[in-house]
């Protein structure tokens, strides 16, 4: 079960390096290439939210185990972060951007209003992300201190 903390550290670097590279590609593609930025970013956002249902479901399932083993307040807090990440996700994948397609072209003023808000989600998904991994370094802090108490 030593394994498990790593492997949740990887799965969540996996989420929040996505998260943060989807940002920082269409951040910058927009203002050097407008129509291929329409076009591509629908696309990458469609192909990262399955990606980041299956990542947050992996993590979420790895410290349920992990916690198994023992629980401490920082696994409670790293749980409900990944909880909450995933929940937003899910809210993103499966209502806003469905709804965004929908109305991308037929109403403008809409789609202006969905996307704001999914900025809003996206940003919130990163932050509870970001708390997971603090959480994470919290808790495998924890655990080596109290499997070797010399530590420091």
């Amino acid at each position: 079960m030593r394994v498990l903390p790593y492997l949740i550290a990887l799965v969540v670097s996996l989420w929040l390096g996505g998260l943060v590279s989807l940002f920082v590609f269409v951040a910058t593609l927009f203002p050097f290439d407008r129509p291929t930025a329409l076009v591509a970013a629908p696309r990458m956002f469609h192909v990262f939210e399955r990606y980041q249902l299956i990542l947050a479901g992996i993590s979420i399932a790895l410290t349920i185990a992990w916690r198994m083993c023992a629980c401490s307040k920082s696994k409670r807090w790293l749980t409900a972060f990944l909880i909450a990440g995933a929940v937003l996700a899910s809210v993103q994948a499966g209502v806003i951007s469905p709804k965004m397609n929908e109305v991308r072209f037929a109403d403008p003023h809409l789609f202006q209003q969905l996307h704001r808000v999914a900025n809003v989600v996206f940003i919130t998904t990163t932050l509870c992300a970001t708390g997971a991994m603090l959480m994470l370094i919290a808790a495998i802090t924890r655990t080596q201190q109290h499997t070797n108490p010399n530590a420091q």
